[in-house]
């Protein structure tokens, strides 16, 4: 039987634009709660919605992966609604994960989504999480942004 066909993408910095957030984070300490708090004036990429509305007319799944702490899951489906952004399955990082984004998304994909889909490539912009999808589980992997942090 063959799978159904689908690519898996992440938020922030590839599918959300948030550039207007991330100072809080960079700053010592970083502000976490502010940041978080601010994910209703994302903007889209729309380069990447595009992308994920072309795939899914090829009837494509769109899985979308988030390291995101499930506490933002409302916060993050409302503001994918209020952009019109379909998606067929969501992940969260689960509450008071600290983990690293590439063990949490390794963990996520192994036990929900490898046995299930045809993955046909990774949209993912930080470097860690790129090298996990590339090198540990042999996916193809579109990097937009060189998230090196």
């Amino acid at each position: 039987m063959n799978k159904p066909k689908a690519i898996i993408v992440d938020l922030d910095g590839t599918l959300v634009e948030m550039e207007h957030r991330v100072s809080l984070v960079r700053q010592n300490p970083p502000d976490w709660k502010n940041f978080m708090e601010q994910i209703p004036s994302d903007k889209v990429n729309h380069w990447c919605h595009e992308l994920l509305k072309a795939f899914s007319l090829r009837e494509y799944k769109i899985i979308i992966i988030t390291g995101r702490g499930e506490r933002f899951d409302g916060l993050t489906k409302q503001w994918l609604a209020d952009h019109s952004i379909r998606y067929d399955e969501y992940y969260s990082r689960k509450s008071k994960d600290r983990r690293d984004d590439a063990l949490v998304k390794k963990e996520i994909y192994l036990e929900q989504i490898k046995n299930r889909y045809d993955i046909l490539f990774v949209l993912d912009d930080r470097l860690s999480v790129v090298k996990m999808w590339r090198d540990e589980l042999g996916l193809i992997t579109l990097q937009p942004d060189w998230g090196d942090f």
